[in-house]
């Protein structure tokens, strides 16, 4: 091989090590870009989910689901034969953890953290429609709001103060303790009570008078 020819050779190996590396930190950045967008989608769904909770009508609509809609109703009427006032109500709880529970099933989201928002809501919406759910599953024979059961059924088998434990998440009671115990730390060591030295007794007290000390 003659030195034009090698010197050929080597160029072209350079040149597709560099396309290689290019490529490689390009797909490296597109699948970061996506990730990162699919972040802030899901950061912009549960800021969405948490802002309808507080609204005063999904208030009024889960109060109703809680309080009153399984002694007024017969589970058997399901969801879509319930009148129109309760039905709205109905829905609206159910879609909205349903939605939770969507966003909880996809396998790019922590379904922990999801979990940890409504962990008690849900159990105990779930524990009241259960019964309408499965009416309205055998009227229409479809699997109605798995979404929502498979929120409910992560809610109930999470152990919810370990994973809040696994967040590190800060506490008052931590930060005090934490406080405490730097001070005690930089305290200097006491020994307990300082003895004072005992009193001398002067040279001109008497037997006696030394008797009374």
């Amino acid at each position: 091989m003659d030195a034009g020819t090698l010197t050929n050779a080597v160029a072209l190996s350079v040149s597709v090590l560099a396309l290689t590396v290019s490529t490689l930190l390009a797909v490296r950045q597109l699948r970061t870009n996506r990730l990162s967008g699919q972040d802030t989608n899901h950061t912009q769904v549960l800021l969405s989910l948490n802002g309808e909770y507080r609204s005063d009508a999904f208030q009024a609509s889960e109060e109703f689901v809680l309080e009153h809609l399984a002694d007024e109703y017969d589970t058997e009427l399901g969801i879509g034969r319930l009148p129109s006032e309760a039905r709205r109500h109905v829905r609206r709880v159910g879609h909205y953890y349903a939605d939770y529970g969507m966003l909880a099933a996809l396998p790019t989201v922590d379904s922990d953290r999801i979990v940890g928002v409504v962990h008690f809501r849900v159990r105990e919406a779930w524990s009241v429609l259960e019964p309408f759910v499965q009416a309205e599953r055998r009227a229409r024979g479809n699997t109605y709001w798995r979404y929502f059961e498979h929120l409910a059924c992560l809610a109930a088998v999470v152990d919810k103060e370990k994973m809040l434990a696994d967040q590190r998440l800060l506490s008052v009671e931590k930060l005090e303790a934490d406080r405490i115990a730097t001070i005690r730390a930089a305290a200097p060591t006491r020994t307990g009570r300082i003895d004072r030295p005992a009193r001398q007794a002067s040279v001109s007290q008497s037997p006696a008078e030394l008797d009374r000390h």
